[in-house]
């Protein structure tokens, strides 16, 4: 379907099209099953030799390590044996490919053989890595936009709840020192490749031991990207003259974005409802009084579709 509809676009038009992937699942068919778009079309992002590459957990681990980026040990599934890593474990896909869970902590052998007989998945498609825990822990992450390796504009959040599982729903922007060393360890990676395209490397921290552990790269604009827009003032730029895109100049000396609807189930959910404010003073995802109905139509149909369930 994906190629007819290409093939009847690209039949208006005498030049060739710039194709941007945002869908992690619909990347990974592409890799998968449609690789000749590359040669079709001019993909972002690319070359695929990098979004193979990052897009394989354990590959891109043993690729960072490389260059004294610390991970947080791990294998596929079908090379564990008891006693190889420590507890408690996390299982999590390897590649997005579709599974019948997002992730599950495990706490010794015992669970852990229980729930690989209980779910239907390919053992090969599933990573087991070694939980980052502490206390104060912090989920972060670097986002860009690059061409040819040359990064045009970049800022890096805190992702400060999440909702559901693994998607932001309120960022902020961070300064200093953590900034910089979330920014020196992602463009260590990035200045090896000349990547086009957006980018996002997602961070463990752990304040007690200021350890930066890398934890996976999305080769695609991040379901936050919105902020990213927000961010800078030039954004359009980098489609408006997509072969030579300028450098994006900074809108906002600090940037705090929430998905109002997804912050307040998070809100809910862990009882957790300091800086209430932000419902007024953050940027809001996918809000524009230009085009208000992509954001009314985000409250509508969850409940049209509890009334269909019904």
């Amino acid at each position: 379907d994906l190629k007819c509809q290409l093939k009847e676009i690209l039949s208006k038009y005498n030049y060739k099209l710039t194709v941007f992937i945002t869908s992690a699942y619909l990347l990974t068919e592409i890799r998968e099953e449609y690789r000749e778009i590359y040669q079709e079309y001019d993909v972002l992002s690319s070359p695929l030799k990098w979004v193979d590459l990052f897009s394989n957990k354990i590959q891109m681990y043993h690729f960072v390590e490389k260059y004294n980026i610390d991970t947080a040990p791990a294998i596929l599934l079908t090379e564990y044996t008891p006693g190889c890593l420590k507890f408690p474990l996390v299982l999590k896909r390897n590649i997005e490919h579709y599974l019948s869970f997002k992730t599950k902590c495990v706490f010794n052998d015992k669970e852990l053989t229980d729930f690989i007989k209980s779910i239907p998945d390919n053992p090969d498609d599933i990573i087991i890595q070694e939980l980052v825990k502490s206390p104060n822990e912090l989920d972060l992450s670097y986002q860009a936009y690059l061409y040819k390796g040359d990064i045009k504009a970049s800022v890096c959040f805190e992702e400060v709840r999440h909702y559901p599982e693994g998607i932001s729903s309120c960022l902020e922007e961070i300064n200093g020192n953590l900034k910089e060393k979330v920014t020196n360890s992602s463009e260590t990676i990035l200045k090896q490749t000349d990547y086009s395209g957006f980018i996002q490397i997602d961070y463990k921290y752990t304040p007690e031991n200021e350890k930066l552990i890398i934890m996976d790269i999305n080769t695609r604009s991040p379901a936050s990207n919105s902020a990213f827009r927000h961010k800078f003032k030039n954004y359009s730029s980098l489609f408006t003259d997509i072969n030579h895109p300028s450098k994006l100049s900074p809108k906002k000396n600090r940037l705090i974005w929430i998905n109002p609807l997804s912050d307040i189930r998070a809100r809910i959910r862990s009882k957790d409802y300091t800086h209430l404010e932000y419902f007024f003073t953050a940027v809001w995802d996918i809000w524009s009084y230009k085009d208000p109905l992509p954001f009314i139509m985000a409250i509508i149909m969850p409940i049209i579709r509890k009334l269909k369930l019904k």
